[in-house]
């Protein structure tokens, strides 16, 4: 895969990634939704999940905690740039599904209250101060700046 194809796939990846945020903010994602596109985040960003101690920590009463592990593994063998672009392609896919309409300026991406569903109550009525900022990561960019340093948060998940 050339550099230009790579590069690519990362600009989607980074596009996708606020309009995850946003459906995530407006509680339109299901459990399942969200559990896919963490596990594809997590391929993107970390690449297999190798380390089975998480799993054999987990607490395995937290159904949560084994469902996102089970959505990171079941993506093992993706490559990231391939992971990057179906996290893309899905939240697309998510768009279609709930009937999303997302703003076409970036710098509206700034307010959870910039896009319209046609199924969902207002953002007062959804959004509190203990939503986390985004599906597999923190607010903001998620490049540290160098085109193979995506970074993650999984803790805000």
């Amino acid at each position: 895969m050339d550099k230009v194809v790579k590069a690519e796939m990362e600009k989607e990846f980074r596009q996708a990634l606020p309009k995850a945020r946003m459906m995530m903010t407006k509680n339109v994602l299901s459990k399942e939704d969200l559990n896919k596109l963490y596990g594809l985040f997590q391929q993107a960003t970390q690449g297999n999940c190798n380390d089975w101690k998480i799993f054999g920590s987990m607490n395995l009463v937290d159904l949560d905690s084994k469902a996102k592990f089970n959505a990171w593994v079941a993506n093992r063998g993706l490559s990231k740039h391939e992971a990057m672009q179906r996290y893309a392609s899905e939240v697309n896919i998510l768009a279609t599904k709930y009937a999303v309409v997302f703003p076409t300026s970036r710098s509206q991406f700034g307010s959870a209250s910039s896009f319209s569903t046609s199924t969902t109550p207002s953002v007062s009525d959804v959004v509190d101060s203990d939503t986390p900022a985004a599906v597999g990561g923190a607010g903001g960019d998620d490049a540290a700046g160098d085109d193979d340093s995506i970074t993650s948060d999984t803790s805000l998940l």
